[in-house]
């Protein structure tokens, strides 16, 4: 899977990036693009479906480790620390509650 992973990232992502700037705007890039790669796009291998509800179909009891990067912080432009997911997760189980 791992060959996969980096054969896709090779093939369509480095290309259309290979100009950034610096390496955070490089980082930030890749970080959307693979966020897209999970939750927007469908894959053939899945049935169609997109990794992220694979990911949460599992048995695993940490859901979050299955799919990348569901703990980045857009404003912060960072992942959050696992304190900040938890708090994070309370909250938007709060919401749904209502």
């Amino acid at each position: 899977m791992n060959e996969r992973v980096n054969r896709t990232i090779q093939e369509e992502f480095l290309p259309a990036y290979r100009d950034c700037l610096d390496l955070e705007e490089f980082n930030r890039c890749l970080i959307e693009w693979v966020m897209d790669y999970n939750h927007e796009r469908p894959h053939a291998a899945l049935g169609y479906k997109m990794p992220f509800e694979v990911a949460y179909s599992s048995p695993n009891p940490n859901p979050r480790l299955d799919c990348s990067f569901d703990n980045y912080d857009h404003e912060k432009g960072r992942l959050m620390t696992d304190d900040e997911w938890r708090a994070y997760e309370a909250s938007m189980n709060a919401v749904r509650s209502i």
